[in-house]
């Protein structure tokens, strides 16, 4: 009897430590169900920097104020105890937008429309583009840096840049 009671006892154990455990994903899932506007989603990307995870993904919404259905956001967690928390939400509907709610970390996102842009350079680094599907957007981007100096860059088919917006001349350093 001894024995069947400390082998229950290890299973819950056992159990309650990988309930605590949720992957980036797990936690990313949970925190959208909770969203009674979302009614489907697609991940884009899942990025994990060290104790930094990154979801990029694409909504289907119920409503909006801005009278859209199709979302374009980032989530940025923060793993401490092993437990992913959310520390920032980025709206990256469009072409571009610099969030700073987190003074470490800056996210530059947007949307490309115009087929005519090849890729988007952050200061001097050229950032991964998405392809959307079922979307009024053709792509979608995000870099993430400390520095919310930098310039944002569009690249064009024929070589030319356009500057959708120059580096500011006030640097901001933050350490990670």
């Amino acid at each position: 009897m001894f024995k069947q009671i400390s082998l229950i006892c290890i299973i819950i154990l056992f159990l309650m430590g990988c309930s605590n455990n949720l992957t980036l994903k797990d936690t990313f899932t949970d925190i959208i169900k909770k969203d009674s506007n979302v009614q489907k989603y697609t991940i884009l990307s899942e990025e994990r920097q060290g104790n930094i995870g990154i979801v990029f993904y694409q909504s289907t919404l119920k409503e909006n104020e801005f009278g859209r259905n199709q979302s374009i956001l980032l989530r940025v967690f923060n793993k401490e105890d092993k437990k992913w928390n959310l520390i920032l939400t980025a709206n990256c509907n469009d072409k571009w937008d610099i969030s700073s709610e987190n003074k470490k970390l800056n996210v530059y996102c947007g949307t490309i429309k115009e087929p005519m842009y090849t890729s988007v350079l952050i200061g001097d680094q050229k950032v991964k583009i998405f392809k959307l599907k079922n979307s009024n957007y053709l792509k979608a981007w995000y870099y993430i840096n400390s520095d919310i100096s930098l310039s944002i860059i569009g690249e064009r088919i024929d070589g030319k840049k356009d500057i959708w917006q120059p580096a500011s001349k006030k640097k901001q350093e933050l350490p990670y």
